[in-house]
Formats: C-alpha cells, sequence, structure tokens
C-alpha cells in the first residue's frame, strides 16, 4: 500500500516536472522563434538596404563614367591648349627674331643717314668756302650764279638720298610698330591659354578628389553593412546562429573594385597614342 503512494507520488512529481519542462521549452521555443523572425525580418530590411544601395552603387558607377568622359574631353582640349602655346610661342620667337633683325637694319640705316647727312653738311661747308674764295674774284651777280652752279646739283642729290632714306626709315618704323602689337597680340593669347590649362588642370583635381571621396564614402559603408548581417539557422527545434562568411555570400555588382580613375586615365591615354600611331 505504501509502496503503491509512493509510487503514484513519484510518477505525479515525474509528470509534474514534464509539464513544466514542456512549458519551458514551448516558452523557450516561443522566445527563439520570436527572436528568429525578429533577426530574419531586420536581414530582409538590411537585404533591401542593400539593393537600394547596389542601385545608388551602379548609378555613382554610371556617374563616374561620365566624369570619366568628361574628364578625357577636357584632357584632350587641355592638349589642344598646350598645342596652340607650343605653336603661338613659336610664331612669337619667330616673330621677335624679325623685330630684331629690323631694329638691326634700322640702327643701319640711321647710322648711314647720320654718315650721308654728315657728307652733305660737310660739302656744302666745302661749297660755301669755294664758293666764298670766288665770290671775292668776281661781283655780286658772279657770285650768285657760282653758288647755284657749284651747289645745285650736289644739294638737290642729297636732297633726294635724305628723302629716300627718311621714307625707309618711317616705312621700317612702320613695319617695326605693326610686328609689336602682332607680338602683343600673339602674348596675350598665349596667356590666356595658359590660364585656361591652369584652370582645367584645377576642375580636374577637383573631379579626382570629389570621385575618391565619393568611392571611400560608399566603400565604408559597404563594409560596415557586410559585418552587420549575420545568419540564423533552425534545425531539429534548436536555433544556431553562426556568421555569414564572406565566401558564402552571392557576388554581386558590390564586390567587383572600381579601377582608380588615374589607372583608368593612363589606359585611355594610352589607347589614344597608339590609335595616334
Amino acid at each position: 500500500m505504501g509502496l503503491e503512494v509512493a509510487s503514484r507520488r513519484a510518477l505525479e512529481e515525474v509528470h509534474s516536472k514534464e509539464c513544466d519542462a514542456r512549458r519551458e521549452a514551448e516558452a523557450t521555443l516561443a522566445q527563439l522563434t520570436e527572436d528568429y523572425l525578429a533577426k530574419v525580418m531586420e536581414e530582409l530590411m538590411v537585404d533591401a538596404e542593400l539593393e537600394g544601395l547596389e542601385l545608388q552603387y551602379s548609378g555613382k558607377v554610371g556617374e563616374l563614367r561620365d566624369t570619366k568622359h568628361k574628364l578625357d574631353r577636357k584632357r584632350l582640349k587641355k592638349r589642344g591648349y598646350k598645342k596652340l602655346c607650343h605653336t603661338l610661342q613659336t610664331k612669337v620667337e619667330a616673330h621677335a627674331d624679325t623685330i630684331q633683325h629690323q631694329r638691326a637694319e634700322l640702327s643701319k640705316t640711321e647710322t648711314r643717314f647720320k654718315e650721308v647727312e654728315r657728307k652733305y653738311r660737310a660739302l656744302v661747308e666745302e661749297a660755301d668756302m669755294e664758293a666764298g674764295g670766288r665770290l671775292r674774284e668776281f661781283s655780286d651777280r658772279t657770285r650768285l650764279e657760282l653758288q647755284v652752279e657749284i651747289k645745285g646739283q650736289d644739294i638737290q642729290k642729297l636732297d633726294r638720298k635724305a628723302n629716300a632714306m627718311e621714307e625707309t626709315l618711317v616705312e621700317r618704323a612702320s613695319r617695326v610698330h605693326e610686328l609689336e602689337l602682332e607680338v602683343e597680340g600673339l602674348q596675350a593669347a598665349r596667356d590666356s591659354a595658359e590660364q585656361r590649362s591652369q584652370n582645367m588642370d584645377l576642375d580636374l583635381d577637383v573631379a579626382v578628389l570629389r570621385v575618391r571621396s565619393m568611392i571611400s564614402t560608399f566603400m565604408d559603408k559597404k563594409e560596415r553593412y557586410h559585418l552587420r548581417t549575420p545568419n540564423f539557422s533552425y534545425r531539429g527545434g534548436r536555433l544556431s546562429k553562426t556568421p555569414k562568411s564572406r565566401s558564402s555570400r552571392p557576388k554581386s555588382r558590390m564586390d567587383t573594385p572600381i579601377p582608380p580613375v588615374e589607372e583608368e586615365s593612363e589606359l585611355m591615354e594610352t589607347e589614344e597614342e597608339a590609335v595616334a600611331a
């Protein structure tokens, strides 16, 4: 009798413990299920956010390609401006040599004009002296005739030579002035082309820095979101949590590295040089 009561009490205790264990297991299972569903929802939200970031990434890649094309066009313009600067500099040097040559010729002409003028004055003085010596022997009428006879031809020749040299000097001075004006215009054009080239260099540097900052910001966001996405599995009535490896994730366009802008620009320059050759 006492053994039956003891066995019944033992069975009741075992049954109560089984009920308590079952309720505790059900409560734990419900809590784990809720946690699992919350994590799954969070992972779905993160996946949706990652999809949105992938779309933004594709858009940024398109923008980067457009920026690269713009940079290539600016680089081609810069090369054209450099060629134009070189051509203008060559023309300026040629015109400077021409001006220097014209100035040398002008100095030579001025020297010759001074020599002719000195000879002209010496001949005039000599003619005056000769005429004065002869005029003492003749009358006033004969003195005037001798002056006209002696000085007439030489003075007319020297006047013609002096007028021709003056015209030559005026023409050469006007030509030198025109060449100086042309050289000033070429120098102004060269300065403006150099200023444009410097402005394009600054625009290129600013665009490259902006692209690099955008790429670094996007890569930082991508790394943060990869670290925040664990993997949950529910097997055999138990919820297990294992970190998701980077190799098990399907590769997307975000995992492909972006080539640097400088390398792409160097490749484009190499291709353009090959095509030109």
